[in-house]
């Protein structure tokens, strides 16, 4: 549903607000997302690949009916600026921009350091960009004023506290929201059986989209803490998931032993620079496991092989799948593959 919202993701990371100082973790209430909007992206992702411009006149009359803010700003960002952008379409893409700003969203541009869009040189040349570039700062930096670090839960159907269920908690990649993320992470197994949890970080990038500050893993950790206290969590069925650079950050809270994880499932994961042989092989003794879903097309499946290589030496259990023709993004099955990792990690 969302493939290029994760063929980007890893393109920005919290380095430009890294002095930022460490946020309390909060609990938010599930935020609702339509199910006409849900309907509309399914039906017009899939119409992407086969007639990318009615897909994108699909997406244009969408904005007149769609009402939701995180719905408004998915559509303009993702679905009208990302593919005109692709296209080359520049004077298109600029106008979904300005359309955007008038709502006050703000959007993860950026003309100079790490630049993005990458092909940004060429919305410089437009009359208008400056001006837009400005207050698109400016909104930012108001929103970034009482940003922080949120998560919100959802329980399985029937859930009741004389019971414990596992827990998924999942990462965003450079970039993300935890909106985003339950789009994404979902399957019959978990809205069944488990605690879900999905994270965003404290730095904005956009309206809807936030990064990890490097003093995030504490955030984690305290976003860990109250949820066990709140609910029924079986403390001993605990798994991580994180896509792209999230996928990184699980690694590292699995193999520190920052919380106790019994698995991990790292889509499209990027994997830590130089993996500790002996934190490997003592995760394996505690009887972790982990399952990797990338595509053949990665730009960071080098690595990923390399490190299913090295847990295989290690003795750590690993289901890695690669699909053909993807990339840095989910696979069509992606929550069948979800219920097949968590079949995998507690067999």
């Amino acid at each position: 549903m969302q493939r290029l919202y994760f063929i980007l993701v890893f393109i920005f990371t919290a380095g430009h607000f890294s002095s930022l100082p460490a946020q309390n973790a909060v609990e938010i209430q599930p935020p609702a997302i339509s199910d006409d909007y849900s309907t509309l992206i399914e039906k017009a992702s899939m119409l992407a690949g086969q007639n990318p411009e009615k897909a994108l006149q699909s997406f244009e009359d969408s904005m007149s009916h769609i009402t939701g803010h995180y719905e408004r700003f998915n559509t303009s960002f993702f679905h009208l600026f990302i593919r005109y952008t692709r296209m080359g379409q520049i004077e298109k893409a600029m106008n979904v921009l300005l359309q955007g700003q008038k709502e006050n969203f703000f959007y993860p541009i950026s003309a100079e350091g790490r630049k993005f869009p990458p092909n940004v040189d060429e919305f410089t040349r437009l009359k208008d960009f400056a001006e837009f570039l400005k207050k698109n700062n400016q909104l930012r930096e108001q929103a970034q004023k009482n940003a922080k670090f949120e998560y919100f839960v959802q329980l399985p159907k029937n859930y009741t506290k004389e019971k414990s269920y596992p827990l998924l908690l999942v990462l965003t990649g450079g970039w993300g929201s935890h909106l985003g993320l339950s789009e994404s992470w979902h399957s019959s197994r978990l809205e069944a059986d488990y605690i879900s949890v999905y994270t965003q970080g404290s730095v904005c990038r956009g309206s809807f989209l936030r990064s990890y500050q490097r003093e995030s893993m504490e955030n984690i950790m305290q976003a860990y803490k109250q949820i066990i206290e709140k609910y029924a969590v079986d403390t001993a069925r605990v798994i991580i998931g994180g896509q792209s650079a999230g996928g990184r950050r699980a690694f590292s809270i699995l193999l520190d032993e920052l919380i106790p994880v019994r698995g991990l499932i790292g889509a499209f994961p990027v994997i830590p620079k130089n993996l500790d042989s002996d934190k490997i092989k003592q995760a394996a003794e505690r009887g972790v496991r982990v399952a990797i879903i990338s595509g053949e097309n990665d730009w960071g499946l080098k690595k990923q092989k390399a490190a299913a290589v090295l847990f295989d030496e290690q003795g750590l259990q690993n289901r890695f799948i690669i699909f053909p023709e993807k990339g840095h993004e989910f696979p069509d099955n992606f929550s069948r593959q979800i219920d097949l990792s968590l079949d995998f990690i507690f067999k």
